[in-house]
């Protein structure tokens, strides 16, 4: 049985984070990772000659530290302006705007432009400052014909939730709203750059996993994998930790960055159920396509990724050749499982590929090389309206108990890597364990 003063649960992006920052300052920890590699959504996955990523893995920040801290590492990046669109249907044709969709008003036909603008207006007339709730910001903020042409259909398709269960968090975190004037300029044709400081971005040679191998190599002695956590009993000076492969460790401390209704199930605090139903979430099938050599994909070729609100299957498409110059064509689509779904992978590849040929995305189903799929739960908590609440409540009791919620999955909060890592390294600084 090993012991160790600190588990960190889960070698993702933020338990890998915090292993960097705890090895920094010389204080001994133990990760144990359930899968057979480390990384978890940041994952490069090998399909004969194709690599590819589960969704879209840009590293930019507004945050310099992180931006040092990339630099700082062995690593090549390649650096890209990003292309990003957002497809638009009407009138049996595809438009293809820019990105987000408020910078891409001039770009629709002209019912869709007067709508948009119309509803626009209205709602900014009304002077309405105060929203319930997701569904209440697009149609109250944004207007009828935003929230018709792109927001409700799209925020439908990717959340496996009511959008007026959702909080407003999700707009000041994640969607950045364009100020009035921008969006006014830009249905007039004046072109800027949306959200400027994500136009540029960063990705890693060979693929996210490079990110992940080059922060785990330091640190491997202190990673296990294969490490399934099945059950979590306290000690008097700690816990047991009892894995899927029959061996146990003990730890003083706990530090988890595995998804928060796991670890709920892996404790044995009935009190905890009750919020573990609260946590809301996405499951995703991540579906590959690869092209044979010589073929080329058509429409949004040139994007990095696309956006789509339509009766596509997807929400969203990943062109893997566009991060890096050594990959070869393939495209990565997402599709979110809603609860109650009995999801066929033979007839949503079937689906999938019949989407991208009425798209004119995909010239011939005889162009595909091969097809590879991956179903990840826990892909997006979800901000919904009692989350805060809850988190609260299960951080302050887990917390007395000494354990603790860090990064995306673990602190159930929806951060992209820059954020995985600010988490990880302001826990670190303020850590209540000393050696």
């Amino acid at each position: 049985m090993e012991n160790s003063d600190i588990a960190i649960l889960g070698a993702g992006m933020s338990g890998l984070s915090l292993g960097t920052e705890l090895s920094r300052r010389g204080i001994p920890f133990t990760v144990y990772e359930a899968e057979a590699t480390p990384g978890g959504l940041c994952r490069t996955w090998r399909t004969g000659p194709f690599r590819w990523d589960l969704g879209v893995h840009a590293l930019y920040s507004k945050d310099n530290a992180f931006q040092d801290f990339l630099t700082s590492l062995p690593l090549s990046y390649q650096s890209c302006d990003r292309t990003v669109k957002i497809c638009h249907l009407a009138n049996d044709a595809v438009y293809e705007l820019e990105y987000p969709f408020e910078n891409g008003l001039y770009q629709l036909p002209d019912d869709d432009w007067e709508d948009c603008i119309v509803g626009y207006m209205e709602s900014c007339a009304s002077k309405t400052n105060s929203f319930k709730n997701l569904s209440d910001w697009i149609y109250c903020g944004l207007g009828s014909g935003i929230a018709r042409c792109f927001m409700i259909p799209y925020n439908t398709k990717i959340w496996n939730s009511q959008l007026d269960n959702i909080s407003l968090k999700l707009v000041s975190n994640k969607i950045e709203p364009e100020p009035f004037e921008k969006i006014i300029q830009g249905a007039l044709g004046h072109r800027y750059i949306g959200r400027a400081y994500q136009s540029k971005f960063l990705y890693p040679h060979n693929g996210i996993q490079t990110l992940v191998d080059t922060l785990h190599a330091p640190i491997s002695r202190s990673v296990h994998l294969n490490k399934l956590l099945r059950r979590i009993t306290p000690q008097a000076n700690g816990y047991t930790l009892d894995f899927a492969d029959a061996t146990h460790a003990t730890c003083r401390t706990i530090i988890s960055t595995i998804p928060l209704p796991t670890l709920i199930d892996a404790l044995p605090y009935p009190e905890l159920a009750a919020r573990r139903e609260q946590l809301r979430h996405n499951d995703t099938f991540f579906i590959m396509i690869g092209l044979k050599d010589g073929k080329a994909f058509g429409r949004f070729k040139s994007c990095h990724w696309v956006f789509f609100a339509g009766d596509e299957i997807f929400y969203r498409l990943t062109f893997m050749e566009n991060f890096y110059d050594g990959f070869r064509p393939a495209v990565v689509a997402e599709y979110t499982v809603k609860t109650g779904d009995v999801v066929s992978r033979d007839a949503l590849v079937e689906t999938v590929v019949s989407d991208l040929l009425r798209r004119g995305i995909l010239g011939s189903a005889d162009d595909i090389a091969c097809v590879d799929t991956q179903f990840q739960q826990y892909t997006y908590p979800i901000p919904t309206l009692d989350l805060d609440d809850v988190k609260t409540y299960l951080t302050e009791f887990l917390a007395a108990k000494n354990i603790y919620l860090v990064g995306r999955n673990g602190a159930w909060e929806y951060l992209n890597i820059d954020g995985v890592f600010a988490s990880a390294t302001r826990f670190v600084a303020a850590m209540p364990y000393r050696s």
